[in-house]
């Protein structure tokens, strides 16, 4: 499977919310550095864009200004990010149950 290459979408068929997602790219969230956040991002623009090829594993940095717009989309922008034992495991147990929700194509 291979990744998706934003650089070589053509105009003509990127979808809008990805033309305005490469445009109005925020700074970096955390989520983008942690591997459950990353997948659940991931698992969010396969449901939103199913015709895309993209990895199961795997960086994929190309898709970084594209999942950074999906941070808002599932509205995790506000979470802080983990530093004790403690905040790492309610961490886990919601992105783990927000996860199962896309799946499910109960979030939406």
């Amino acid at each position: 499977m291979n990744h998706i290459q934003v650089s070589n979408l053509q105009p003509s068929c990127t979808p809008a919310w990805l033309t305005r997602a490469l445009a109005t790219a925020k700074a970096r969230h955390w989520l983008l550095d942690s591997i459950y956040g990353r997948d659940l991002l991931k698992e969010r623009l396969r449901q939103l864009a199913p015709d895309f090829q993209i990895a199961g594993r795997g960086e994929a940095s190309e898709l970084d200004p594209i999942l950074e717009r999906l941070v808002d989309d599932l509205r995790v922008r506000d979470w802080v990010k983990p530093r004790t034992l403690r905040q790492r495991i309610v961490y886990l147990r919601a992105v783990l149950r927000l996860t199962l929700r896309v799946r499910k194509g109960q979030f939406e």
